[in-house]
């Protein structure tokens, strides 16, 4: 068997590279930065020094868990489909390697640089063990579900991309099948519970989500037997439904390995074409520009975003009704706050499509060639983003106004007197969330088009690009909610609570700006110069001349 071998050369390859030790150094550095503001917590704060470790550990194993289920998906969604597109796949099967022999060597190529990562920050994890409050069972149970959600992301990845097509195919059903492994099991749970009917272990069912395996392991310790049970079944699930992916990615190879796939059965699209992995769309209209035509017929199918944002509004809209028909108000507002929660959700699918639709097949075009007959060209790289941008938000235009009219029906339940939110503050800052949402669907667009053109120059694995892309999107509303947090704590004013929050909101918008705004600067001024580097030739000089080493 040479699996073994695989493997070896594989590691070897990623301990050669200095990512893989950075990697473990930045999520190590980060996530302790974290834990040092909120152990720093004096204690005059609401938040008392005997729960305050177990509060930290929550947050930082909550972090990390994050961590993990996106981690393995953006690490491994692209290493089949890479070797697929480049016609590599094929010569691999020519040697004495099967199938499970190229499963098991693209995990450890792709998955090392995540796990060495994880390893580091577990230490971090201990940091609220040493203060108390935490046990050592409760610390060892978590570390053992972050492993295991981790190679089940990992396993997931591998699997999607095993089966798909295109690369923005195989992270949306990555993503899908994440998202139903982390959602069914508790929502039948509790469907379970509340109508009384079936057996007594579907109320149980619940154990088989990564999710609720973590909250058992916050709560794990020597006398809560049924909550070490619980987290360490959660965790033998996870890593169950890793191994199980691996398998099915490694029989997807074995048929479709040697032949590729079978020819797309798809209708063609408007010119007669269509692209393998693409949409088949309706006539697109005149107003769009030649090149903007063009790069819309390549934006692929991402059909498992396309159902997580249909089943995001389908439970959106039954936890809106709920709110309205609850009985009493100590049930009306968590429904109203879980609805919230899932439109915050929608909006972050939203910006994960727009940036697949911007970046997937500019790199793709790269990886084959068409940016050196771009280069060829007198053509102005101004010309080439606004007909991207085009074509990007004339596909997600669509999923922009459904957002849109989300967050104006919450901002209507603000104002409803049925549903007592508290006083004008706290008024105010959900008014700042709901419209600060709708002001973000347009300054965001801007930066991940341009920030995701700018990386896909530099880099060349497509997770890094959307990783580099998507961060400075996202991580800004999750700081923005930390700091509220941390200030709450303090027994601070809900008017100067408003005002912190409008702040921090006005401050991820301006955040998105200057993202945008520098990143196109960038990309006019340097764009043939970053080109060129790509493609491993030489540099340019003044006036666009090219200039031989």
């Amino acid at each position: 068997m040479t699996t073994l071998p695989v493997v070896q050369r594989e590691l070897i390859v990623a301990g050669r590279q200095p990512w893989t030790y950075h990697t473990r150094v930045l999520a190590a550095v980060l996530l302790a930065l974290l834990g040092g503001v909120l152990l720093i917590l004096p204690g005059r704060s609401v938040v008392g020094m005997t729960t305050l470790p177990l509060l930290t550990f929550k947050l930082l194993s909550s972090t990390v868990f994050a961590g993990c289920l996106l981690g393995g998906v953006l690490l491994t969604s692209d290493s089949i489909v890479s070797e697929r597109r480049t016609g590599t796949l094929g010569l691999l099967f020519l040697t004495e390697l099967g199938s499970l022999d190229v499963t098991f060597g693209k995990l450890s190529a792709c998955a090392v640089q995540g796990l060495c990562a994880l390893l580091g920050t577990l230490p971090i994890l201990a940091l609220p063990l040493m203060m108390g409050g935490v046990s050592w069972t409760a610390f060892w149970t978590a570390c053992l579900l972050l492993i295991s959600t981790f190679a089940c992301s990992a396993g997931i990845g591998l699997w999607a991309s095993a089966r798909s097509r295109s690369t923005a195919g195989a992270y949306s059903h990555a993503l899908l099948v994440i998202v139903l492994l982390c959602t069914l099991p508790p929502l039948a749970a509790w469907l379970a519970q509340g109508s009384g009917i079936g057996p007594a272990f579907v109320t149980r069912i619940d154990l088989l989500s990564p999710v609720t395996g973590l909250a058992r392991a916050w709560s794990a310790d020597a006398t809560m037997g049924s909550s070490i049970l619980g987290a360490l079944l959660s965790a033998s699930s996870s890593a169950l439904y890793g191994a199980m992916a691996l398998a099915a990615a490694a029989l997807e190879l074995s048929r479709t390995g040697r032949t590729g796939f079978a020819p797309d059965r798809t209708k063609p699209g408007p010119e007669g074409v269509q692209a393998a992995g693409t949409a088949a769309s309706a006539p697109l209209p005149l107003s769009l520009t030649s090149y903007a035509r063009q790069y819309l017929r390549r934006i692929p199918q991402v059909r498992g975003l396309d159902w997580i944002f249909r089943l995001g509004l389908v439970a959106f809209g039954c936890f809106q009704f709920a709110a309205f028909i609850a009985p009493k108000q100590s049930l009306a507002i968590p429904l109203f706050i879980t609805a919230m929660l899932i439109a915050y959700a929608l909006h972050v699918v939203f910006k994960i499509r727009t940036a697949l639709a911007a970046v997937g097949p500019w790199l793709e075009e790269i990886q084959q060639g068409g940016l050196e007959l771009l280069l060829c060209t007198p053509v102005n790289p101004t010309t080439l983003r606004r007909g991207r941008r085009e074509a990007v938000r004339y596909r997600v235009h669509d999923t922009r106004r459904l957002l849109v009219a989300v967050n104006l029906l919450l901002c209507l339940n603000i104002f409803d007197p049925e549903l007592d939110l508290g006083d004008a503050p706290i008024r105010i800052v959900f008014l700042a969330i709901f419209l600060g949402g709708i002001a973000s669907l347009w300054a965001d667009a801007p930066a991940i088009e341009n920030a995701g053109v700018l990386h896909a120059l530099k880099q060349r694995k497509i997770g890094t690009v959307l990783a580099r892309t998507l961060l400075p999107i996202l991580l800004p509303p999750w700081i923005t909610a930390l700091g509220v947090f941390i200030l709450s704590t303090y027994n601070t004013r809900e008017s100067a609570l408003a005002v912190w929050f409008v702040t921090f909101h006005i401050a991820h918008l301006l955040v998105s700006g200057w993202v945008a705004l520098k990143s196109g600067k960038t990309l006019d001024h340097r764009f043939r110069l970053l080109a060129h580097q790509r493609l491993g030739g030489g540099t340019t000089g003044g006036g666009g001349k090219t200039v031989s080493p």
